[in-house]
């Protein structure tokens, strides 16, 4: 897997962007949001909700999602 591929994509807020910062705890690890205030709309996420889904499976266990193998 191509390392561009599992990069969290970039946000540029509009120079107008009231944003805010959301720390939640998630187990024994956070997610933390880029809030828009204005909309509630979440703008960035990390981890992405897919890696969360995936770290809620029972077979799920760490490392699975990163290649070593060059």
């Amino acid at each position: 897997m191509d390392r561009a591929e599992l990069s969290v994509p970039a946000y540029t807020p509009a120079p107008s962007a009231d944003l805010r910062l959301v720390i939640e705890p998630h187990g024994s690890s956070y997610v933390y949001k880029t809030i828009d205030r204005r909309t509630g709309e979440i703008v960035s996420q990390y981890p992405v909700e897919e890696i969360l889904k995936m770290m809620s499976e029972q077979r799920y266990t760490a490392g699975v999602v990163i290649s070593t193998i060059a």
